[in-house]
């Protein structure tokens, strides 16, 4: 916390925030900009070596999508999300998301529905980014890892998790090191993500806890409780 109050007010001052002579007209950050701008400058000033950059809202016209030449950029499984904001089709929302490609830049994404994908190949082209789909999860999985530790992921993240090899895989690529099994078995060993698929016993009771907001990601969540709940 003292970290990132000293990087915040670094950049509050910076922006001549604090000052009484800032003409009353003047366009401040908002919440999600303000907090971009603070994430980069603290980056910059602990020399951070490498950033994984999550969007706030979109793609396209969100905060963080500001740096020309970022090293690879890569797309989750879409659904509808932020329809207000976004669109109220796939085709729209996949527009948005597709706003971070880059032109020379690797894209990485997931099998997705036909709309989805016709759209983000649309974009790539119009943009001048190399785009490439990942559909053979388990192939990509058995590439660093055995079958028996592939059993020890939650069947609903293993294409998250093949998404998230290949980036890493192809990110290490570039600074010409590699990604073996190991480093693979440890990043599923080590992983702790609360809330996420998350199973807590708690004075006699039993809680299954997820963050899913929108009706894919509440599809994806039933299936899954009713997979773990029936073997407990």
């Amino acid at each position: 916390m003292d970290l990132f109050a000293r990087r915040f007010f670094e950049v509050y001052r910076g922006l001549s925030l604090n000052s009484d002579a800032l003409p009353t007209d003047t366009k401040t950050p908002g919440f999600l900009q303000m907090l971009a701008i603070l994430a980069f400058h603290t980056f910059i000033e602990e020399g951070v070596d490498v950033v994984i950059c999550e969007t706030h809202h979109g793609g396209q016209f969100d905060a963080t999508n500001f740096v020309d030449r970022p090293a690879i950029t890569a797309i989750t499984k879409i659904g509808m999300d932020h329809v207000e904001n976004l669109g109220r089709t796939l085709k729209h929302i996949a527009w948005h998301k597709s706003g971070i490609f880059k032109k020379g830049v690797l894209s990485l994404s997931v099998s997705q529905d036909q709309e989805v994908e016709s759209e983000i190949e649309r974009r790539a082209l119009e943009m001048g980014s190399s785009l490439q789909f990942i559909r053979d999860v388990k192939g990509t999985l058995l590439e660093f890892v055995k079958d028996v530790h592939i059993e020890d992921l939650p069947l609903e993240q293993l294409e998250n998790c093949a998404l998230a090899i290949q980036i890493a895989h192809r990110f290490l690529y570039l600074c010409d090191h590699s990604l073996d099994g190991q480093d693979v078995l440890a990043g599923i060993e080590k992983c702790r993500w609360p809330g996420r698929f998350d199973i807590i016993d708690y004075s006699g009771c039993t809680w299954y806890l997820d963050g899913a907001h929108n009706e894919t990601s509440m599809a994806v969540v039933a299936k899954w409780y009713n997979r773990v709940a029936s073997t407990r």
